[in-house]
């Protein structure tokens, strides 16, 4: 099966933290693993193949926290709303939680958070177009 470039992002969009995900240039399957799930024989033999082939097999990086950060910073300034901007910005700045507190701000308000979901879906997806240009990915 041929790997897309929307399967790719979707990819990118539902990743687990606690799972480690791999693209096979060749065949253009993407193997995701666990440490907590996946048999030490499993571990193994990937980790094997990988360094078997160093050219075949690419890590996918996972978006970092602080790109993510960024993005609620960015968005929050796209709002009209000043009382929702001000209840952002105090999340922002509130500590260890502060994506769950921004999302909490969001939370009932179904326009913005809808609004919320598109623009992260964008800043994925060009996440996603980078890693497949800097990579010379071909799909």
């Amino acid at each position: 099966m041929k790997l897309t470039e929307a399967a790719l992002i979707k990819i990118f969009q539902t990743m687990d933290n606690d799972r480690t995900y791999i693209l096979d240039r060749k065949t253009g399957e993407v193997v995701s693993m666990s440490v907590s799930s996946s048999s030490p024989r499993e571990l193994r033999l990937m980790s094997e193949r990988i360094a078997a082939d160093k050219g075949r097999y690419i890590p996918l990086p996972k978006r970092p926290p602080a790109e993510n950060f960024r993005d609620m910073e960015e968005f929050k300034e796209t709002l009209t709303d000043v009382k929702l901007k001000q209840r952002l910005s105090d999340a922002l700045i509130s500590g260890r939680n502060a994506a769950k507190c921004f999302r909490d701000q969001l939370r009932g308000r179904n326009f913005e958070t809808e609004k919320w979901n598109e623009f992260q879906k964008k800043k994925m997806r060009e996440f996603a177009i980078d890693f497949i240009r800097s990579n010379g990915i071909k799909l």
